[in-house]
């Protein structure tokens, strides 16, 4: 067996939610709501300029329905976001505003 040692290792960008399940019941008024944690991680292996690092997330409902009658089949889909939120983490400065 031979052991590689690397000096250099490999980029890493990861999202890691400690829960992958979300659940809200009822409307956007009556929903006591949910907690949404994690980590965003970042590993570069070499110098690199950054502006921004910014996290989109979106809760989406999903709706598809195929309808059979006698003469035809109607397929229906509808997407909606229902909840959108951006996270910056690191916003670089623009110094000529």
């Amino acid at each position: 067996m031979v052991n590689v040692i690397t000096t250099n290792p490999l980029p890493l960008f990861q999202i890691r939610l400690e829960n992958d399940d979300l659940t809200m019941s009822g409307s956007q008024s009556e929903s006591v709501g949910c907690i949404l944690r994690g980590q965003l991680v970042l590993a570069i292996t070499e110098p690199v300029k950054v502006k921004v690092i910014k996290l989109t997330f979106q809760g989406k409902s999903k709706i598809s329905v195929k309808k059979e009658s006698d003469t035809n089949v109607t397929d229906y889909c509808e997407e909606r976001i229902l909840y959108q939120h951006d996270w910056v983490f690191l916003s670089a400065q623009n110094k000529y505003q």
